[in-house]
């Protein structure tokens, strides 16, 4: 069926026009010929007793006509139609200023999705033409509506529009983008396709427990703070869960922050990224030569912006691995046009190998209410990525294997250290009065260890880093309750599953040691050759800073050894010399000025220092370290 709204009009001058609204949503379209003419001039009837109107159509089709509605006003002369200068908006001059993504157990609002907008502008801003969407949806194309200077406008699902009626200025979307309660990207952008809003919501902005679980909104706190997401929304405090059409309940003003970077995730060895504090501007953020990494590495050759706050580096070089790196940021604006320069650190980890990481201490049947624990120690002389390691259990039955990931960022396990593993991180330091808590980690998904027996795994990848087999039956006979009492790992050059090398904690100290030295550990023998680079990187330039590289050594008190000491580039060939059969006395330094056999300097990149040290007994100790020659840039 055909439903349409027509207009007609006549001046006094006889200027006859007509208007038709074919979608009966309120905006006449003037009709022009097909010469492009949009009126036409008729006086041949000046005065009128009577007015009325013809239809013609076949007789079969009179039954499909109905006229709804029909109105003839007197003739008179409307002014001529003033030219509006209609006010374009700019970024932020519209924000996203509430947001109802899960209205179940709703209080005093409708059981209904809605987002609030917010006109900053002391001008009227037409939305014709703008769009809104989710990062999971189509865009929505707004139609005729507007924000008064300083006003609110409430989006909502078209079904729902009586629900919105009592909460002031409306606009209904027949297709009505779900909000996800997890979190999403909502864009608002205006009829020329530029973002003027984007808010990236999280469920983790309530900072509400309770309220997080529904019928409460998210309120932004600064409506002129333009670029702080993470700080700048909160759960409503108004009684009825939300304040749509209205000042919100929170609002306050903040001091801003200045940019930093929040987090450095390594993709691969040539690939990172790189989140900051602040929504980024677009243009300054895309551009290679604002990034750059020391160590040789250099600025990227590309930058790709993943949403308002993350950008992806691509380098051409690798970065050397073992190492820490400094990422430095020059002339990065935000979103506001305030520039700044910020930096951080990223370790690059070398690959782990089995036995790098030890499984230490295990608690499988915890006290009531407590939660179970794996913990680990770093076996290695390396730092190690715990993101880069799973770990699970492997089912008797058919050796399946069930992994959870320890970390989804990167989490930093220096040489020597102990991580505590587990999914309530509170729970466990609760029930251990001597627990090392700045040692635990805590996952959000945690294997299920069976009480009487089972097999713990660490894994990298496809490569087995460490396994346990456990019973109950490696427990003290005289401990009757196990119930709380964990299982210690006594020594690490041990087989992890050599007889007896996991006993129960001792009474002293609580019945487990949770992120500390375990309470049955027997002490291993020191190392009797201590060799330490200085700094894993220099830049032998003669400008006072790293110069040389200095590895300091001792060696405890006993035989004399003479050393062979040699440099080799990361291609295997030797490029100098440093001793060959020399004495070496029981404490001192050992040093190279990055000049090669040829007097040359050796050229930037990774080399390996290697220590050969040989007695007169016979007695023989190869020791090798890695380091990197880097020039200023």
């Amino acid at each position: 069926k055909l439903r349409a709204r027509v207009k007609v009009t006549n001046s006094l001058a006889g200027e006859w026009k007509i208007y038709t609204d074919e979608y009966d949503d309120g905006e006449f379209t003037l009709l022009q010929t097909n010469h492009g003419d949009t009126s036409i001039i008729d006086n041949t009837h000046n005065t009128s007793l009577y007015s009325g109107w013809m239809t013609r159509f076949s007789a079969s089709r009179a039954q499909d006509y109905a006229l709804h509605y029909f109105l003839i006003k007197e003739l008179e002369e409307l002014p001529l139609p003033v030219e509006v200068n209609k006010y374009i908006a700019e970024p932020y001059d519209v924000i996203i200023n509430e947001i109802m993504f899960d209205p179940k157990n709703a209080i005093g609002l409708p059981n209904a999705e809605y987002v609030e907008l917010k006109n900053l502008t002391n001008e009227v801003i037409y939305l014709k033409g703008w769009t809104y969407q989710t990062s999971s949806s189509n865009a929505y194309t707004l139609k005729n509506d507007s924000i008064h200077p300083l006003s609110f406008i409430i989006l909502h699902k078209e079904s729902d529009s009586v629900l919105f009626k009592s909460f002031g200025e409306t606009t209904a979307l027949a297709n009505w983008p779900n909000l996800v309660n997890t979190g999403t990207t909502l864009t608002l952008r205006n009829e020329e396709g530029s973002i003027i809003d984007e808010v990236n919501y999280l469920k983790s902005w309530y900072g509400d427990s309770q309220k997080s679980n529904g019928g409460w909104s998210l309120e932004r706190i600064d409506a002129n703070l333009r670029c702080e997401d993470d700080r700048n929304w909160k759960a409503s405090n108004d009684p009825s869960g939300g304040t749509p059409g209205k000042t919100n309940s929170i609002h306050d003003e903040l001091e801003p922050q200045e940019m930093k970077i929040t987090t450095v995730k390594i993709i691969n060895l040539n690939q990172l990224e790189v989140q900051f504090n602040k929504k980024t501007d677009t243009l300054s953020s895309l551009l290679p030569i604002n990034y750059r990494i020391n160590n040789g590495v250099g600025q990227p050759d590309s930058v790709k912006k993943v949403n308002t706050t993350t950008v992806k580096l691509y380098f051409s070089n690798n970065f050397p691995i073992g190492y820490t790196h400094q990422l430095r940021v020059d002339n990065l604006s935000d979103c506001a046009g305030t520039y700044s320069s910020t930096q951080t650190e990223l370790f690059i980890p070398e690959e782990i190998i089995a036995k790098d990481v030890l499984i230490n201490e295990i608690l499988v049947d915890p006290f009531t209410g407590g939660a179970e624990f794996v913990e680990v120690y770093n076996q290695s002389n390396k730092t190690i990525d715990l993101s880069a390691l799973s770990i699970g259990t492997i089912r008797e039955t058919d050796g399946a294997i069930s992994l959870k990931k320890i970390s989804e960022n990167t989490s930093l396990f220096p040489p020597k250290e102990y991580r505590l593993l587990s999914n309530n991180s509170n729970m466990v330091a609760s029930h251990y009065f001597g627990s090392k808590t700045e040692n635990f980690l805590e996952l959000l998904s945690f294997p299920s260890l069976k009480n009487s027996n089972g097999t713990i795994v660490l894994m990298s990848n496809q490569t087995v880093i460490d396994r346990f087999d456990y019973h109950e039956n490696m427990h003290n006979p005289l401990i009757v309750n196990k119930k709380g009492v964990s299982l210690e790992r006594v020594s690490f050059d041990k087989p992890t599953n050599e007889l007896g090398n996991f006993k129960s904690a001792s009474t002293t100290v609580g019945y487990a040691t949770p992120g500390y030295q375990n309470s049955q550990f027997s002490e291993n023998q020191p190392e009797q050759f201590q060799f330490d680079l200085k700094s894993q990187t220099f830049s032998p330039d003669h400008d006072g800073f790293e110069d040389l590289l200095e590895i300091n050594y001792s060696i405890q008190e006993g035989e004399e050894f003479m050393t062979t000491t040699e440099i080799y580039n990361d291609k295997g060939v030797r490029v100098r010399s440093l001793h060959k059969n020399y004495r070496l006395p029981q404490n001192g330094k050992l040093v190279w000025d990055g000049l090669m056999d040829n007097n040359q300097l050796a050229k930037v990149g990774i080399y390996i220092l290697i220590i050969e040290l040989y007695n007169k007994n016979g007695r023989q100790k190869t020791i090798k370290k890695s380091f990197v020659l880097a020039a200023r840039f």
